[in-house]
């Protein structure tokens, strides 16, 4: 979507429900996408890896909306707690948050499998959370293909491992 005209922002609401108040969200202004956030993680079952998604943010959902989208609607979802403001009372973000804010949108509330390649002993990501995202990253391990990565939203540090693939490595991870 256009950044003219597009405001990002963030709701709580309870717990369970995210998925459920970001879908009347939608719902309830067309001009409004919303997200809870996922990431995808490494599962491994009798020798074989696979990937499960899990929630991170649990009670948060990000939001893009239009200018005009009439905030005030969105008091009308029962699990809806309320849309986070900044101290001088308005919802849209800002700065970091809302770069955050944009990219949970435009990947669809996924922080998916990043793809690397290895460039001598170091580790280049060429797509993914982790490119995106790399001055983030705490510690790699390399063995288990997980990267320890500081996300940061208003002001709070909230750290997830995200997994990575090697680009030969098959089936290829998920979107």
């Amino acid at each position: 979507m256009p950044e003219t005209g597009r405001k990002y922002g963030c709701a709580f609401c309870k717990s369970g429900l995210e998925d459920t108040v970001a879908k009347q969200m939608g719902l309830l202004d067309k001009t409004l996408a919303a997200y809870s956030v996922y990431q995808m993680k490494h599962k491994s079952s009798n020798g074989k890896r696979s990937f499960t998604k899990t929630r991170v943010f649990p009670g948060y959902v990000f939001f893009e909306a239009a200018d005009s989208c009439p905030i005030g609607l969105l008091r009308n979802i029962p699990a809806l707690i309320r849309v986070l403001t900044r101290g001088d009372g308005e919802w849209q973000l800002e700065g970091k948050d809302k770069l955050y804010a944009r990219w949970i949108i435009e990947h669809q509330g996924i922080i998916g499998v990043s793809e690397c390649v290895r460039v001598g002993d170091k580790l280049v990501f060429i797509s993914g959370y982790l490119k995106d995202y790399e001055p983030f990253i705490l510690k790699i391990d390399k063995h288990n293909r997980n990267c320890y990565v500081a996300l940061v939203f208003s002001n709070v540090s909230y750290n997830i491992w995200a997994p990575f693939v090697f680009t030969d490595e098959y089936p290829k991870p998920p979107v």
